[in-house]
């Protein structure tokens, strides 16, 4: 009897297999990676340079929360590696400035860190031109997610309970183990679309 593990890779096999079959040889050797779309032409993080101003959007489940001014300030620094990161929330751009730094850890795996100087340092890891962060704080999980539409920065963050809501599976079916599953309760999106104010030159 197959366990649980060996199903799956028998299933990604006869996946394969099939793709391979359908394709002729022709079509094999013509096969190319195809990474430029519109949304991943930009190369992080030197193509993410300038001032992005637009506004930030709080919605939980009953609809629109709250509007406020946002921008991000990425620059270059003096030192190799590491970039002023810096969010601005609200209408007063002095108050409202979370003066952070981006460095890079292993470019090569796309990791990298925001660092909070607070000794708070949130690693991210860029996949696909998106620059993801999972993190958890004060019993909230926050993944958070900057990524391109045409020529404008995406910022969203998906806020959930720390704490299941739900777990279910952790069962035996048909002799198969089912894990555990369990499920968290989304209590708040946040979105703005940045436009570019300003363009370094390199």
């Amino acid at each position: 009897m197959l366990n649980n593990k060996s199903r799956v890779y028998l299933s990604v096999l006869t996946i394969l297999t099939l793709v391979l079959i359908s394709c002729s040889k022709k079509d094999l050797i013509n096969i190319e990676p195809q990474f430029e779309t519109e949304e991943t032409s930009k190369v992080f993080p030197d193509d993410w340079l300038g001032y992005w101003t637009g506004e930030l959007e709080i919605h939980d489940v009953n609809g629109l929360k709250q509007k406020l001014p946002m921008a991000l300030d990425h620059q270059k620094t003096d030192t190799k590696g590491e970039y002023i990161w810096a969010i601005i929330y609200g209408e007063d751009t002095v108050k409202g400035r979370r003066d952070y730094l981006l460095k890079e850890v292993d470019k090569s795996q796309g990791h990298f860190q925001v660092d909070e100087k607070n000794s708070i340092l949130l690693d991210c890891f860029l996949i696909n031109n998106h620059l993801i962060s999972e993190f958890e704080v004060t019993g909230n999980r926050i993944s958070s997610d900057y990524y391109f539409e045409g020529e404008d920065l995406i910022f969203q963050i998906v806020m959930s309970q720390h704490e299941a809501i739900n777990i279910t599976g952790d069962s035996l079916i048909n002799e198969e183990q089912i894990p555990a599953v369990q499920s968290f309760q989304t209590k708040v999106i946040q979105r703005a679309r940045l436009k570019q104010k300003k363009t370094l030159s390199k």
